[in-house]
């Protein structure tokens, strides 16, 4: 598995699409999809946490049970695998600040 995942970033970072299956050519999107997939396996977070929208939209929605480890390491391998896109945090307004609630 762990293979598969660098070669996934790796055809990101080049900017090249790795050989096609069946020769069916693969596409950017597909190869994103892929790699965030392989980190959301690495970081123990379900795939779904990982939601690429579009091209170059990422939503990241951990489950409210996830620890600060996993999300952390899902952040720490986005960072490393210098993906070009705009990310946002999903559902964090159901959290509300205890000290300032009033």
């Amino acid at each position: 598995m762990r293979k598969v995942w660098l070669l996934a970033l790796f055809g990101l970072s080049s900017g090249c699409a790795p050989a096609a299956t069946n020769d069916k050519p693969v596409s950017l999107r597909q190869q994103k999809i892929a790699s965030l997939n392989a980190i959301s396996d690495k970081c123990g977070l379900p795939q779904s946490a990982l939601k690429l929208e579009g091209e170059d939209d990422l939503h990241f929605q951990p489950p409210a049970t996830s620890s600060f480890k996993s999300v952390d390491c899902a952040l720490a391998e986005l960072k490393k695998a210098k993906f070009p896109m705009k990310m946002g945090f999903i559902g964090n307004e159901s959290y509300r600040d205890e000290g300032n609630s009033q």
